[in-house]
């Protein structure tokens, strides 16, 4: 069996089915394989719940407008052809419509090498254009935009646009944890419990049961003033509530297999 995580759209499906048709059994995440708009066949996709990762970010967006008037956002993305940012973006645009937010600009990377040192000058050279008061947040669609942008405003001695961001990791939580950080919310599924999701669907299919075709693993908020000192990936389920715990596809056969293997 086989799990694969982010393959691309432009040789997944080719690169995948070959073994699909060798009787492998296949769990993927964050990946595409389609071929004429159709996903292959006897394939489980998994996914973070994106759309409710944008959603829980830009809902503390949102309580940012003040006088009645939608939060202006410098909003860190790029795209299209990332799928999780994709999906992303998709509830992004339905905010816009709605009059919810107002995005002042887009700001993305072009040195994937160094996407953190690549934003941090990006948005660096935007914000000159806007004074303290002109933007309400940041948009970080990916943890790496927002870290980027975040040392932007640190260099720049401003602590007046606050940062809401996708994923989370050590290095995010020490952030946000600095003394008058702008880092104050950021959305996220724990990287841990993806693998472990997936396991137990690959296990399921190695049994012969019923698996889904799609499946997108539940987002959670996590704010600034529930991060402890000591709180990190490990412990982040003391202060999060259902942080890394879920018992999707677990079967009582598996705690078996645990207790004999463990």
């Amino acid at each position: 069996g086989l799990i694969i995580s982010h393959g691309k759209a432009d040789y997944s499906y080719e690169m995948i089915k070959p073994a699909v048709e060798k009787g492998m059994h296949v769990v993927t995440f964050d990946t595409v394989a389609e071929k004429d708009g159709k996903p292959l066949e006897n394939v489980t996709f998994t996914a973070q719940d994106d759309m409710k990762l944008a959603e829980l970010s830009l809902d503390e967006i949102v309580k940012l407008g003040k006088d009645g008037n939608s939060p202006r956002i410098l909003k860190l993305w790029f795209g299209p052809g990332v799928p999780p940012l994709d999906r992303r973006q998709t509830i992004y645009e339905k905010y816009e419509k709605e009059g919810k937010i107002v995005t002042v600009e887009q700001i993305g990377p072009s040195n994937f090498q160094d996407v953190q040192g690549d934003m941090a000058a990006k948005v660096g050279a935007v914000l000159a254009k806007y004074p303290e008061g002109s933007i309400d947040a940041f948009w970080g669609s990916w943890d790496e935009l927002a870290k980027g942008g975040y040392k932007a405003m640190q260099d720049a001695g401003r602590t007046d646009i606050t940062m809401i961001s996708i994923d989370v990791s050590n290095q995010d939580m020490n952030l946000m944890r600095e003394p008058n950080s702008i880092w104050k919310a950021t959305a996220a599924v724990d990287p841990k419990l993806i693998g472990i999701v997936n396991m137990r669907l690959l296990a399921k299919k190695f049994a012969g049961e019923e698996v889904p075709q799609f499946y997108d693993l539940e987002a959670k908020l996590i704010r600034q003033e529930q991060l402890k000192p000591e709180t990190n990936m490990e412990n982040l389920h003391e202060v999060v509530e259902g942080w890394g715990v879920s018992e999707a596809f677990n079967e009582p056969w598996m705690d078996i297999l645990r207790d004999i293997y463990k």
